[in-house]
């Protein structure tokens, strides 16, 4: 990557603004469509069929092709190879892996709310919305608790 050359400065901290400002781009859509049911994100323009493993392209954040995939094909009918966890179950097991990720680690409960660690869960699952600073301490108080009794 080729920086301005006034961006070209010897501290991380101005060069990690830089990037920020200027080459990350956070998610700012979340995957709500019920086709996600059906379909792993693969890549930032790829997505995976669950069923018999197609590779569809993903452009401009369009399902419509892995709609059109999922209807022609019939899928309607047959189970995806990677077992279904309704998604309030998920959301659950999510939130105990960031919280063990929290407690396990002595991370700050503020991790919640930074930008890369946004990023790296968007990454991992896209549909996935992080709970607040204030729910992680409900829950960390909740699970010491637990584990006095």
């Amino acid at each position: 990557m080729h920086l301005p050359k006034d961006s070209r400065m010897s501290c991380g901290r101005s060069l990690c603004k830089f990037i920020t400002n200027h080459g990350a781009r956070a998610a700012s859509r979340k995957k709500v469509s019920a086709v996600w049911d059906h379909f792993d994100l693969m890549s930032e323009n790829k997505a995976k069929c669950r069923i018999c493993s197609t590779e569809l392209s993903y452009l401009n954040k369009s399902t419509s092709s892995m709609l059109r995939h999922y209807r022609a094909s019939r899928h309607e009918n047959e189970v995806p190879d990677t077992p279904r966890i309704d998604s309030a179950s998920r959301k659950q097991m999510l939130d105990e892996a960031v919280l063990n990720f929290i407690v396990k680690d002595c991370q700050p409960l503020s991790i919640v709310e930074s930008e890369g660690f946004r990023e790296l869960i968007q990454a991992f699952q896209p549909s996935y919305v992080l709970p607040t600073r204030k729910t992680i301490k409900q829950m960390v108080a909740k699970k010491y608790e637990e584990e006095q009794e």
